[in-house]
């Protein structure tokens, strides 16, 4: 397997690009966008540093990220393009063996359409 399961590098530069997509050309302008949005506080050093990837986010600031960048506390398309390969491949075998189970279950009418 892989040494690191999640790229925080690859991360911390679509953060940089999403952040000037959004129109803020200055890490601060941002973390008052982030607080603003989430009531997290990321301070200017702390994005600064995050976006070079010289620190990977906790999980508040994490989710923080995400939310005031795109919008949603799991941007999949994001976080799949960071996810290192053997666990996009165990994700991806969990979501398949979880369908075939649940569309076994509807054959037998134990659950819903």
């Amino acid at each position: 397997m892989s040494k690191q399961a999640f790229d925080w590098g690859l991360y911390a530069a679509l953060i940089r690009k999403r952040r000037k997509d959004l129109g803020y050309k200055t890490a601060k302008a941002f973390s008052d966008f982030i607080c603003m949005r989430t009531r997290v506080k990321v301070s200017e050093q702390t994005l600064y540093k995050i976006e070079s990837g010289k620190q990977i986010p906790n999980a508040n600031v994490f989710f923080a990220l995400n939310l005031a960048s795109f919008g949603t506390l799991f941007p999949m398309v994001q976080l799949d393009m960071c996810m290192c390969p053997e666990w996009r491949e165990i994700d991806e075998t969990y979501l398949k063996l979880a369908s075939e189970r649940l569309e076994s279950e509807r054959m037998r009418g134990k659950v819903d359409a």
